[in-house]
């Protein structure tokens, strides 16, 4: 519909109506994808599959900025219709998250069925259903799922948002939005002769590139290289394009260079492999399944508001502070969220229970202690309450926090 109006439309009031219809749907697959593919994928390849929704919008992207060299930009919406209808036909053939059918129905037939359609007719899920089951249990114990300021207070719910928040704000505060809607610039002072729309080919081309290497690395280095080697890698590339610009401050035209373009090349290959798809890996997994959905939802919508703000401000920050300042400023932020994402716990190779249990160990103390003596043991099923209540004093530190 919203590709339909954006087509037809001859009227401002219906191209505006189109956009927003398809930054509603935008906003909902961001919040909605992420998470379903998280819940169905087994956690040694769950990386892996949580790369491909932003390799697939990165293919799509370039494809588009080389169809447009010669295509009408109407026939390219008219393009774009395709595979929106086949997404939502083959809707109709994708199980269900075994993890919402657990949430909603308790352990069925329907949840069994959801894991042999996604594992292999002949696999062995009787650990990772217990796994759920157990989770899910607990879950309904606590009698608060539904959303209230009650629920705000909770460990499992503050802390997943609090991070998931200031991922997002890190992801778009490293200027990314700043650096692409304004790289024709760029590449106007390196004294590039390259047109506007080839050089965005080069520019999204290398991010798919990354973004497929990034894809090969993420099950085996782990989220948090990746996203300290994003911010690393802003932080220099911002840096150095900040002091390009300090030492060419008093020059009409600066100095014709190819630091600039290595610059960019740089941002975006480090924005591809990291900020730009690990981040949502990431949030997915650090949320438990009653309130997954209201913690990507509410990071999904801050993205947006956050993207918008830097790139309407960008122009304003450069005539306070001057190009080298506003690079530098993004610079300061990605240099923060290094030291940020140091600190955060690896998720890499592990199921959302053990997850769980390393970044929110109060509420799993509270469940040992609460629970019946006959039933205070480890979800997952192979540890006594013993050692499982020692692995949670390792822990202590931060139970409060």
């Amino acid at each position: 519909a919203g590709w339909l109006l954006l087509c037809l439309g001859r009227q401002v009031w219906l191209l505006i109506l189109g956009r927003v219809v398809t930054g509603l749907c935008t906003g909902a697959v961001l919040g909605a994808v992420p998470t379903f593919v998280a819940e169905i994928s087994p956690p040694s390849v769950r990386g892996l599959f949580g790369m491909t929704f932003n390799l697939g919008g990165t293919v799509g992207i370039l494809l588009m900025n080389i169809l447009s060299l010669w295509v009408p930009w109407e026939y390219l919406g008219y393009g774009a219709i395709v595979p929106s209808v086949l997404l939502s036909g083959a809707m109709f053939f994708i199980p269900e998250s075994p993890n919402w059918l657990m949430v909603k129905y308790g352990r069925c037939l329907r949840v069994v069925e959801a894991l042999h359609q996604l594992r292999h007719r002949e696999s062995d899920i009787d650990d990772e259903l217990a796994e759920l089951e157990a989770q899910v249990t607990a879950l309904k114990a606590q009698k608060d799922s539904g959303f209230s300021a009650k629920m705000l207070r909770r460990q499992d719910v503050y802390k997943p948002l609090t991070i998931g928040l200031l991922l997002c704000f890190f992801q778009q505060f490293s200027g990314t939005n700043a650096v692409q809607f304004y790289m024709t610039g760029i590449f106007a002072d390196a004294g590039s002769s390259l047109r506007p729309e080839y050089a965005v080919i080069v520019v999204n081309t290398s991010m798919f590139v990354a973004t497929l290497i990034g894809s090969t690395l993420v099950d085996r280095l782990g989220r948090k290289i990746l996203l300290m080697a994003s911010g690393t890698g802003h932080t220099v590339s911002l840096a150095v394009l900040g002091y390009y610009y300090y030492k060419n401050r008093d020059l009409a035209h600066p100095d014709s260079s190819p630091l600039p373009i290595i610059c960019m090349a740089v941002f975006f290959v480090a924005y591809s492999i990291g900020y730009s798809s690990v981040t949502w890996i990431v949030i997915t997994e650090i949320c438990n399944s009653s309130y997954v959905g209201f913690i990507t939802s509410t990071c999904s919508v801050f993205v947006w508001i956050t993207a918008f703000v830097v790139t309407k401000e960008f122009e304003d920050l450069i005539r306070l502070v001057h190009k080298y300042g506003a690079y530098w400023f993004f610079a300061g932020l990605c240099l923060l969220s290094t030291l940020f994402i140091f600190y955060l716990p690896e998720t890499k190779g592990q199921s959302i229970e053990e997850i769980q249990r390393k970044l929110c160990p109060k509420v799993y103390r509270d469940r040992l202690t609460t629970a019946p003596a006959g039933d205070r043991k480890d979800p997952s099923g192979d540890r006594s309450a013993f050692k499982y209540e020692r692995e949670l004093s390792k822990y202590d530190e931060i139970s409060n926090i």
